[in-house]
């Protein structure tokens, strides 16, 4: 992190976003897409890219 800022609008984009985790990917649109891509690269994305990872097998 870069400073607090940058750690309150991830915090801000998980909370509106975090459902595009666990929705399919097939029912994502582009710019669905680009933000859970957001999301799964940010600093504390390795969990959320486990998870993701893991509901695509599923």
């Amino acid at each position: 992190w870069e400073s607090w800022a940058q750690v309150r609008a991830y915090r801000q984009a998980l909370h509106a976003d975090a459902f595009l985790v666990l929705r399919r990917p097939e029912h994502l649109d582009e710019e669905e897409r680009a933000r859970l891509a957001a999301l799964l690269t940010g600093p504390p994305g390795e969990p959320l890219r486990i998870a993701r990872q893991f509901l695509e097998a599923w």
